[in-house]
């Protein structure tokens, strides 16, 4: 799996025409990057410890990365820029490797005197950074562009929820009165 992380950053996209590849290495990325991740937590004791919150945690950020990865894929759409949503989801699968390199950070911050949180802040920025290109490349599209589009799941809910707020508010005032 590292190979196949190496390579791409080696050889760049050619390695993005391989679909039946990238699914199988994307879905490996998911469960190995997600058991590193859950291992990393675990070390730092902020994770419970059975295979049933794995399995919890697992599902959890499957969800989330197709949620992220279907509303990115169609807000380009919406752009003009076309692409395949299951194509980037396995994508995502594929940047979710980065985060084998968690578990030694972790334990260089636990024998010296380094914060944890600067190296889970540091991998998760890996995470982010490869995803921008990812889908830089995947849908033919500038940094900036990659980076609205990502971005936009999250500016959408929190939109919402702070309409949510408001109108809560709004409810409320207007019952007591």
């Amino acid at each position: 799996m590292i190979d196949y992380l190496i390579n791409y950053f080696q050889n760049g996209s050619s390695l993005l025409k391989d679909e039946k590849a990238l699914r199988k290495t994307g879905f490996w990325g998911y469960f190995l990057g997600t058991f590193s991740l859950f291992i990393s937590l675990r070390l730092a004791e902020a994770a419970a410890g059975s295979y049933i919150s794995f399995l919890f945690f697992f599902a959890l950020i499957l969800m989330l990365n197709y949620a992220e990865s279907a509303v990115t894929a169609l807000f380009l759409d919406m752009l003009g820029h076309k692409g395949s949503p299951s194509f980037l989801f396995y994508l995502f699968g594929f940047s979710q490797m980065v985060w084998l390199f968690l578990p030694p950070l972790i334990f260089v911050a636990k024998f010296s005197n380094l914060s944890l949180s600067l190296f889970f802040f540091g991998v998760f920025l890996g995470v982010i950074l490869l995803r921008l290109r990812l889908i830089k490349e995947a849908f033919g599209v500038r940094y900036k562009m990659a980076m609205l589009s990502f971005l936009a799941p999250y500016l959408l809910v929190y939109l919402f929820s702070m309409f949510f707020f408001m109108y809560s508010i709004y409810w409320l005032l207007a019952l007591l009165s």
